[in-house]
């Protein structure tokens, strides 16, 4: 019997915990970069910050000694990324769109000049992920709204990944 009772409590306690582990799981992912001069010279110390612009949250962070930084765990969305340093322009990097697991990278060249310049950076759709060896789609939810899906089945998105294949026996 009270054996029995451990075993119940254990298996709730295992239920409960992986509950909270996905609840852990968000939808977010992140952004990368380096922050440089003209010349390609790392900018170490330099004041990022990236704004989310559905919301107007922003996250701060410095580079580091090789001029590179680091946001991890981006609530989902699009994204406005600037940097700024002592002596030199501010560089900016707008309209990323950050979707669920994905890792952008926004590099920011600062031009020397007066902190009253900025460089825009314009951010294109990422071609080659250089940070990731692994493959996968996201598939926006404009996609999902649009596409006509087999009885709103989620699982026919999979069909939309590159070397993905339709296999019915």
């Amino acid at each position: 019997m009270r054996t029995t009772a451990c075993c119940v409590f254990f298996l709730l306690l295992i239920l409960v915990g992986s509950g909270h582990m996905l609840a852990q799981a968000t939808s977010s992912g992140n952004i990368i970069g380096i922050v440089t001069d003209t010349t390609g010279a790392a900018i170490p110390s330099a004041t990022v910050t990236a704004v989310n612009k559905g919301t107007n949250a922003q996250r701060i962070t410095t580079s580091n000694s090789t001029g590179q930084y680091r946001f991890d765990l981006l609530p989902v969305g699009r994204y406005d990324v600037k940097a700024t340093a002592s002596g030199f322009s501010v560089a900016q990097a707008t309209g990323l769109e950050l979707l669920v697991g994905t890792t952008l990278t926004a590099n920011l060249p600062l031009q020397a000049g007066q902190v009253s310049t900025t460089i825009e950076v314009s951010a294109g759709n990422q071609l080659l992920n250089t940070e990731k060896t692994d493959s996968s789609t996201a598939v926006t939810p404009q996609q999902i709204t649009d596409l006509p899906l087999n009885g709103r089945d989620f699982a026919n998105l999979a069909i939309l990944a590159p070397g993905a294949e339709s296999s019915y026996i």
